[in-house]
């Protein structure tokens, strides 16, 4: 079972503010802390962390697991050695997010330590260095993955990135994580973000959305919040929508929508046809349970069916009455066919994840998320 995950910046806050936003947190299910120690005052860093420390003391008490940014020269700062990790297991630390690596040798060693603290490799810099720490017989139960954030709009990676590196990293049975934003936070590690996310196309939509794609892709064990603080209904949104193991879409329905053709939509189970063709995903199901209600041609002023558009099939369609498709392309208009809603533009990504056989659902979409 993966974890929620919420990240601070102690130098941005009061210790009450921290303190208060990790209570609200876990009440709602979250139970992974991100802290960077990468923007510590690297003249006096034990001093620097006094503040740190506090706060992980905190979330210990509150059952959370603590994951610290770091990189491997900061070693030297503490006057340590990768080869002990005692001095972070002191401080609580459960896991060590190493931004930048070293040979493979080092990596591999450091899963070995006995204090149970797992290496956590940066996931969104795609190159052999996960195969060469796997070449040197890592502890694979304390080896993950995280991937960066990206404060600076459209540095974010792109889907086909994302995936590709998220399935090498699943290929090796290794836990993933990666980061969404809030649209409430106004803190990062550094004095200018434009969001902490990790997909690019992420940055600008609502965080249940973010959320719902990085479950519904399969590909995400933790989710994080990149950026402090999160609204408590964010918070909320999130801890629901991680939760639900069902593929939702949803829909802003049309004017004039009738009351059988939303519960059509609204209230059964759709399922992905496998033979379906590029134009549509097609629910085909429905057809053979409702051929005795009638299904009239609704007058429609589209002119042609855009990617999108959430689409029954009317009476005048015959043996097709009662299919439901989403449209994939544009084609044009057809009488024989009601169009019932649209999929907002903000959560056609959602498309993306729904694979041929499987069972969806769809949402009367709130009107934040047209």
């Amino acid at each position: 079972m993966g974890k929620l995950g919420i990240s601070i910046y102690p130098e941005k806050a009061s210790i009450e503010e921290m303190k208060e936003y990790l209570k609200s947190a876990n009440k709602y299910g979250f139970n992974r802390l991100f802290l960077s120690f990468l923007q510590i005052d690297i003249k006096k860093p034990k001093k620097a962390l006094e503040k740190y420390q506090l706060i992980m003391k905190e979330a210990k008490q509150l059952g959370f697991s603590v994951y610290v940014d770091f990189v491997p020269q900061m070693f030297g700062l503490f006057g340590e050695s990768y080869k002990n990790l005692g001095f972070l297991s002191d401080m609580g630390v459960d896991g060590l997010r190493l931004d930048a690596g070293l040979s493979g040798k080092e990596e591999a060693e450091m899963t070995k330590n006995p204090y149970g603290i797992v290496i956590e490799l940066n996931m969104s810099n795609y190159s052999h260095y996960l195969d060469q720490i796997m070449d040197y017989g890592p502890n694979i139960k304390q080896l993950s993955g995280c991937h960066n954030f990206f404060p600076q709009k459209y540095t974010g990676l792109s889907r086909e990135q994302f995936t590709k590196y998220s399935v090498k990293y699943q290929q090796n049975h290794l836990n993933t994580a990666t980061f969404v934003t809030s649209q409430s936070g106004e803190f990062g590690p550094w004095p200018l973000q434009e969001g902490l996310c990790t997909l690019e196309e992420h940055r600008d939509i609502p965080i249940d959305i973010q959320t719902m794609d990085l479950v519904q892709s399969r590909l995400i064990d933790d989710i994080i919040i990149g950026n402090m603080f999160a609204s408590e209904e964010e918070l909320e949104l999130v801890s629901s929508v991680y939760n639900d193991s069902n593929k939702r879409i949803g829909v802003k329905v049309v004017e004039g929508i009738t009351e059988f053709e939303q519960e059509l939509l609204f209230e059964k189970t759709h399922n992905y046809r496998g033979d379906s063709s590029d134009y549509m995903i097609r629910s085909t199901r429905l057809r053979a349970k409702i051929t005795d209600h009638p299904l009239p041609y609704r007058k429609s002023d589209h002119h042609e069916i855009n990617i999108g558009d959430v689409l029954i099939l009317n009476e005048e369609y015959e043996q097709y009455k009662g299919e439901l498709q989403i449209a994939l392309k544009k084609r044009p208009m057809d009488a024989r066919i009601n169009i019932v809603g649209k999929v907002p533009d903000n959560q056609l990504l959602l498309l993306n994840n729904l694979q041929r056989m499987e069972d969806f659902f769809f949402t009367k979409v709130a009107d934040k998320h047209e």
